[in-house]
């Protein structure tokens, strides 16, 4: 092969910085080629909030609760047990997950869930980083249809990476 280009993320730590180059090989000749703008833009990183889930006592109450708020339910699974909802903007989403409360369970936050690309690409990235330890490799829920990644921050809150990837097989609340 004449030509071969090999990327690669090159960890160097400058203060807050991390900066990512390519390695280009050709012929034998080793060359780095650094863009730090377009590298950077090419990194993983959070696009948004992909959804914010709870455990809560009472799910009708909650989505009569989140109703006001211009929620609308978006879904169910787990035989009603877990109920998807979302303000019906497709510009602008916001959505909730609701779980009843099981024995042994605190009300509350479950997880917070991100928005990324590639989940699956998001989670090597973060493991070359090192420090952070996943529950899981990355799967596609088929109940949500959302490909996802989970870890916990310093403070013990669950983290997701998610991205949707299929239909989901949740069911209509009504």
């Amino acid at each position: 092969l004449s030509k071969i280009l090999i990327k690669v993320l090159l960890r160097k730590i400058t203060g807050q910085h991390l900066i990512y180059c390519r390695v280009l090989i050709e012929k034998n000749k080793l060359s780095l080629i650094f863009n730090a703008k377009k590298v950077l833009e090419q990194a993983m990183k959070f696009l948004g909030v992909d959804h914010i889930d709870m455990i809560v006592e009472d799910l009708a109450r909650s989505i009569e609760y989140y109703r006001k708020f211009g929620m609308q339910v978006e879904g169910t699974v787990d035989a009603g047990e877990t109920v998807f909802l979302w303000n019906g903007d497709h510009d602008y989403p916001v959505r909730i997950e609701l779980h009843k409360q099981k024995a042994g369970e605190t009300l509350g936050i479950d997880h917070l869930s991100f928005l990324v690309d590639d989940p699956a690409q998001a989670q090597k990235e973060v493991e070359f980083l090192g420090g952070v330890d996943f529950l899981f490799e990355p799967f596609e829920n088929e109940q949500s249809g959302r490909t996802i990644s989970n870890s916990y921050d310093p403070d013990g809150v669950q983290i997701q990476m998610a991205r949707q990837t299929g239909p989901g097989t949740f069911k209509n609340w009504e």
